[in-house]
């Protein structure tokens, strides 16, 4: 089984996934989803959950988000920066080939779309087909779909493929983001600088 840092935490206090379900109230299932990164959870309950656990947010949101997320930005950022095309081809390539191996993969795709991100961004060829694209709306559809929910991770992905979203869909994202943001007055400061820089 896949283990994110949430589980690591939670199996490192010695309580249960079901003990840690019930005092967030919420279902076993859900919880282990999340844990897997299968799931999202309302931040609310992240929080809550940080609580049982007796775990301080911003190491959480440090350490959780961010390993994952910085190793992406690393990579494409080097490249990007050395104008190295070549790389930033054959890495969008590849995860590509794996997305079509394992359709279900959501973090390979999302980092494939990252690459081909930066890769049209020097060159304006665009290898992402529409197909993708399709897919990649989808990916942010839970939040144009009445949820209005922002997760760390779903700004960085908006910030890191406008490249390759409608303008529609940038400017509804936009609004949603920002409408987030001014309603939501107790962010972290990390986050809130993530959705400024957005």
């Amino acid at each position: 089984m896949k283990e994110t840092y949430g589980r690591k935490l939670r199996k490192a206090t010695k309580i249960s996934s079901s003990k840690a379900a019930e005092a967030v109230g919420i279902s076993r299932s859900k919880l282990e989803r999340w844990e897997r990164g299968e799931a999202g959870l309302d931040i609310e309950k992240v929080f809550k959950l940080l609580e049982v656990i007796h775990v301080q947010k911003i190491d959480f949101f440090n350490n959780n988000i961010s390993n994952y997320l910085k190793n992406i930005t690393l990579e494409v950022s080097k490249a990007y920066e050395s104008n190295d095309i070549n790389y930033l081809k054959t890495q969008s390539k590849k995860l590509l080939s794996e997305v079509e191996n394992d359709s279900f993969d959501k973090r390979t795709f999302l980092k494939a779309a990252i690459y081909c991100n930066a890769y049209y961004d020097l060159t304006g060829v665009d290898i992402f087909t529409d197909n993708y694209k399709k897919r990649l709306s989808m990916y942010f559809s839970k939040i144009l779909s009445g949820d209005e929910v922002w997760y760390y991770d779903d700004v960085y992905f908006f910030g890191n493929t406008q490249n390759l979203i409608s303008p529609r869909t940038i400017y509804s994202l936009s609004f949603s983001l920002v409408f987030y943001f001014k309603n939501n007055n107790d962010l972290e400061m990390k986050f809130s600088t993530a959705i400024l820089n957005t």
